[in-house]
Protein backbone atom coordinates (compact mmCIF):
# COMPACT_ATOMS: atom_id res chain seq x y z
CA UNK A 1 0.00 0.00 0.00
CA UNK A 2 1.56 3.57 -0.74
CA UNK A 3 2.40 5.63 2.12
CA UNK A 4 0.95 8.59 0.31
CA UNK A 5 -2.78 9.16 1.30
CA UNK A 6 -5.05 11.12 -1.03
CA UNK A 7 -7.73 13.23 0.03
CA UNK A 8 -11.24 13.02 -1.14
CA UNK A 9 -11.28 16.62 -1.61
CA UNK A 10 -7.92 16.81 -3.59
CA UNK A 11 -9.03 13.54 -5.58
CA UNK A 12 -12.24 15.96 -6.32
CA UNK A 13 -10.21 18.84 -7.29
CA UNK A 14 -8.08 16.22 -9.58
CA UNK A 15 -11.45 14.79 -10.88
CA UNK A 16 -13.12 18.63 -11.86
CA UNK A 17 -10.10 19.57 -13.83
CA UNK A 18 -9.79 16.51 -16.16
CA UNK A 19 -13.19 17.26 -17.22
CA UNK A 20 -12.97 19.83 -19.63
CA UNK A 21 -15.91 21.37 -22.07
CA UNK A 22 -15.47 22.71 -24.69
CA UNK A 23 -17.54 25.59 -24.22
CA UNK A 24 -16.49 27.88 -20.63
CA UNK A 25 -19.01 30.09 -18.96
CA UNK A 26 -17.72 32.91 -19.91
CA UNK A 27 -18.04 31.74 -23.45
CA UNK A 28 -21.69 31.09 -22.55
CA UNK A 29 -22.31 34.23 -21.16
CA UNK A 30 -21.11 35.61 -23.67
CA UNK A 31 -23.10 33.71 -26.70
CA UNK A 32 -26.40 34.63 -24.31
CA UNK A 33 -25.89 38.57 -24.53
CA UNK A 34 -25.46 37.98 -27.67
CA UNK A 35 -28.95 36.31 -28.21
CA UNK A 36 -30.52 38.66 -25.89
CA UNK A 37 -29.87 41.66 -27.94
CA UNK A 38 -32.30 39.85 -30.73
CA UNK A 39 -35.64 40.93 -30.46
CA UNK A 40 -39.06 40.43 -32.44
CA UNK A 41 -41.03 43.50 -33.12
CA UNK A 42 -43.24 42.16 -35.85
CA UNK A 43 -44.16 38.48 -35.35
CA UNK A 44 -44.97 38.09 -39.23
CA UNK A 45 -41.53 39.36 -40.29
CA UNK A 46 -39.75 36.39 -41.52
CA UNK A 47 -36.12 38.22 -41.28
CA UNK A 48 -36.58 39.05 -37.20
CA UNK A 49 -38.06 35.74 -36.60
CA UNK A 50 -35.30 34.06 -38.60
CA UNK A 51 -32.78 35.46 -36.54
CA UNK A 52 -34.93 34.29 -33.48
CA UNK A 53 -34.34 30.98 -35.02
CA UNK A 54 -31.25 31.11 -35.42
CA UNK A 55 -30.26 32.23 -32.03
CA UNK A 56 -32.37 29.58 -30.76
CA UNK A 57 -30.62 26.96 -32.50
CA UNK A 58 -27.16 27.95 -32.12
CA UNK A 59 -27.74 28.05 -28.43
CA UNK A 60 -29.38 24.49 -28.95
CA UNK A 61 -26.14 23.25 -30.53
CA UNK A 62 -23.81 24.63 -28.14
CA UNK A 63 -25.97 22.57 -25.54
CA UNK A 64 -25.87 18.87 -27.78
CA UNK A 65 -21.97 19.54 -27.55
CA UNK A 66 -21.69 20.31 -23.74
CA UNK A 67 -24.26 16.85 -22.91
CA UNK A 68 -22.22 14.83 -25.39
CA UNK A 69 -19.27 15.67 -23.59
CA UNK A 70 -21.02 15.16 -20.47
CA UNK A 71 -22.29 12.12 -21.39
CA UNK A 72 -18.54 11.17 -22.81
CA UNK A 73 -17.30 11.91 -19.03
CA UNK A 74 -20.11 9.91 -17.10
CA UNK A 75 -19.27 6.77 -18.98
CA UNK A 76 -15.86 7.13 -18.41
CA UNK A 77 -16.35 7.91 -14.59
CA UNK A 78 -18.62 5.12 -15.06
CA UNK A 79 -16.64 2.76 -16.25
CA UNK A 80 -14.10 3.36 -13.36
CA UNK A 81 -16.42 2.86 -10.70
CA UNK A 82 -16.79 -0.20 -11.81
CA UNK A 83 -13.29 -1.37 -11.98
CA UNK A 84 -13.06 0.10 -8.41
CA UNK A 85 -15.92 -1.65 -7.21
CA UNK A 86 -14.06 -4.75 -8.69
CA UNK A 87 -10.99 -4.26 -6.88
CA UNK A 88 -13.25 -3.39 -3.22
CA UNK A 89 -15.07 -6.32 -3.31
CA UNK A 90 -11.62 -8.14 -4.57
CA UNK A 91 -10.11 -6.47 -1.46
CA UNK A 92 -12.89 -7.47 0.92
CA UNK A 93 -12.60 -10.76 -0.33
CA UNK A 94 -8.97 -11.66 1.44
CA UNK A 95 -10.28 -10.52 4.72
CA UNK A 96 -14.18 -10.91 4.69
CA UNK A 97 -13.99 -14.79 5.12
CA UNK A 98 -11.56 -14.47 8.14
CA UNK A 99 -13.89 -11.41 9.41
CA UNK A 100 -16.76 -13.74 9.38
CA UNK A 101 -14.82 -16.22 11.05
CA UNK A 102 -13.68 -14.38 14.03
CA UNK A 103 -17.08 -12.69 14.37
CA UNK A 104 -18.79 -16.68 14.79
CA UNK A 105 -16.25 -17.32 18.05
CA UNK A 106 -17.20 -14.15 19.16
CA UNK A 107 -21.15 -15.06 18.88
CA UNK A 108 -20.59 -18.63 20.06
CA UNK A 109 -18.96 -17.37 23.23
CA UNK A 110 -21.83 -14.84 23.92
CA UNK A 111 -24.05 -17.42 23.63
CA UNK A 112 -22.08 -19.37 26.12
CA UNK A 113 -21.53 -16.68 28.55
CA UNK A 114 -25.92 -15.95 28.07
CA UNK A 115 -26.53 -19.50 28.59
CA UNK A 116 -24.31 -19.73 31.64
CA UNK A 117 -26.35 -16.68 32.74
CA UNK A 118 -29.35 -18.12 32.50
CA UNK A 119 -28.39 -21.53 33.90
CA UNK A 120 -27.42 -19.25 37.43
CA UNK A 121 -31.06 -17.91 36.79
CA UNK A 122 -32.65 -21.54 36.35
CA UNK A 123 -33.59 -22.20 39.67
CA UNK A 124 -35.56 -18.93 40.42
CA UNK A 125 -37.31 -19.45 36.83
CA UNK A 126 -38.27 -23.22 37.66
CA UNK A 127 -40.14 -21.93 41.21
CA UNK A 128 -41.79 -18.90 39.21
CA UNK A 129 -43.02 -21.67 36.61
CA UNK A 130 -44.20 -23.91 39.36
CA UNK A 131 -46.03 -21.20 41.12
CA UNK A 132 -48.20 -20.81 38.02
CA UNK A 133 -48.71 -24.28 36.92
CA UNK A 134 -47.15 -27.23 39.19
CA UNK A 135 -48.82 -30.10 37.15
CA UNK A 136 -46.81 -29.15 33.80
CA UNK A 137 -43.05 -30.66 32.92
CA UNK A 138 -40.73 -28.32 32.14
CA UNK A 139 -37.75 -28.59 30.59
CA UNK A 140 -34.32 -27.22 31.77
CA UNK A 141 -32.31 -27.18 28.79
CA UNK A 142 -35.41 -24.93 26.53
CA UNK A 143 -35.74 -22.84 30.22
CA UNK A 144 -31.96 -21.99 29.61
CA UNK A 145 -32.65 -21.29 25.98
CA UNK A 146 -34.68 -18.73 26.26
CA UNK A 147 -33.81 -14.90 27.00
CA UNK A 148 -35.68 -12.53 29.50
CA UNK A 149 -38.03 -11.79 27.27
CA UNK A 150 -39.08 -14.83 25.61
CA UNK A 151 -39.22 -16.38 28.98
CA UNK A 152 -41.71 -13.50 30.41
CA UNK A 153 -43.56 -14.45 27.14
CA UNK A 154 -44.03 -18.26 28.07
CA UNK A 155 -44.94 -16.99 31.48
CA UNK A 156 -47.44 -14.80 30.28
CA UNK A 157 -48.69 -18.02 28.10
CA UNK A 158 -48.71 -20.80 30.46
CA UNK A 159 -50.54 -18.35 32.93
CA UNK A 160 -53.60 -18.02 30.26
CA UNK A 161 -53.49 -21.97 29.32
CA UNK A 162 -53.41 -22.55 32.91
CA UNK A 163 -56.68 -20.11 34.01
CA UNK A 164 -58.41 -21.34 30.42
CA UNK A 165 -57.98 -24.69 32.03
CA UNK A 166 -59.21 -23.57 35.43
CA UNK A 167 -62.30 -22.22 33.47
CA UNK A 168 -62.91 -25.49 31.87
CA UNK A 169 -62.80 -27.61 35.06
CA UNK A 170 -64.77 -24.81 37.14
CA UNK A 171 -67.86 -25.12 34.30
CA UNK A 172 -67.40 -28.80 34.38
CA UNK A 173 -67.44 -29.22 37.93
CA UNK A 174 -70.48 -26.86 38.19
CA UNK A 175 -72.43 -28.55 35.65
CA UNK A 176 -71.57 -31.83 37.60
CA UNK A 177 -73.25 -30.22 40.85
CA UNK A 178 -75.75 -29.09 39.04
CA UNK A 179 -76.80 -32.86 37.66
CA UNK A 180 -76.38 -33.89 41.34
CA UNK A 181 -78.27 -31.18 42.42
CA UNK A 182 -81.25 -32.75 39.98
CA UNK A 183 -80.72 -36.26 40.54
CA UNK A 184 -81.66 -35.84 44.17
CA UNK A 185 -84.43 -33.21 43.53
CA UNK A 186 -85.79 -35.83 41.73
CA UNK A 187 -85.08 -38.80 43.84
CA UNK A 188 -86.92 -36.53 46.47
CA UNK A 189 -90.05 -35.90 44.45
CA UNK A 190 -89.79 -39.19 43.13
CA UNK A 191 -90.21 -40.38 46.95
CA UNK A 192 -92.70 -37.84 47.86
CA UNK A 193 -94.97 -39.14 45.45
CA UNK A 194 -94.67 -42.72 46.81
CA UNK A 195 -95.12 -41.91 49.87
CA UNK A 196 -98.49 -39.55 49.12
CA UNK A 197 -99.15 -42.50 47.12
CA UNK A 198 -98.84 -45.24 50.05
CA UNK A 199 -101.08 -42.70 52.45
CA UNK A 200 -103.63 -42.13 49.96
CA UNK A 201 -103.56 -46.31 49.77
CA UNK A 202 -103.81 -46.50 53.23
CA UNK A 203 -106.67 -44.11 53.84
CA UNK A 204 -108.22 -45.94 51.29
CA UNK A 205 -108.28 -49.26 53.19
CA UNK A 206 -109.66 -47.63 56.08
CA UNK A 207 -112.52 -45.94 54.67
CA UNK A 208 -112.86 -48.48 52.37
CA UNK A 209 -113.20 -46.43 49.18
CA UNK A 210 -112.02 -47.47 45.60
CA UNK A 211 -108.61 -48.19 44.47
CA UNK A 212 -106.74 -44.78 43.65
CA UNK A 213 -104.97 -44.14 40.33
CA UNK A 214 -101.33 -44.69 40.73
CA UNK A 215 -100.51 -42.76 37.34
Amino acid sequence: MSNEIIKIEELEKQVVAMTKFEFTKEQLRNKVAETSKIVATDLEDKNQLALVRRGRIDLRNMEIVIEKQGKSFRDIYTSANRKIKELENELLGVTGPEKERLLAIEWEAEVLCAKKERLALLPARKERLLTIDSNRDYDDNAICDMDDVSFATYCIEITAAKLEQEKVLATMKAAEAQAKLDAERQKLEEEKRALELEKAEALRKKTGRGTIDKS
